[in-house]
């Protein structure tokens, strides 16, 4: 995997940061490159903030609406906080 992203904090977690002291903040930017290993992720729970994904190349391969879905380059995704 390629990492190559900037975070808001030293630390990272899973499940993202609220912050209700502003209307918006960005926590972490970049891009991922995933060549040789699955990298999946389950957040049954969801994030408790919002996770914008854009497909730059290839495909994702999402749990949507209790489908599986493949989404090529292109496609944007946004998880609202808490879903799944």
């Amino acid at each position: 995997m390629i990492n190559v992203s900037g975070h808001l904090r030293n630390e990272r977690r899973v499940t993202g940061f609220a912050d209700d002291s502003v209307s918006l903040s960005v926590n972490c930017c970049g891009m991922q490159v995933f060549k040789t290993k699955d990298y999946s992720q389950n957040r049954f729970a969801g994030r408790v903030d919002y996770q914008l994904i854009y497909v730059y190349k290839g495909a994702g391969h999402y749990w949507l609406n209790n489908e599986r879905k493949v989404l090529g380059a292109g496609n944007i995704l946004l998880f609202r906080p808490k879903e799944p």
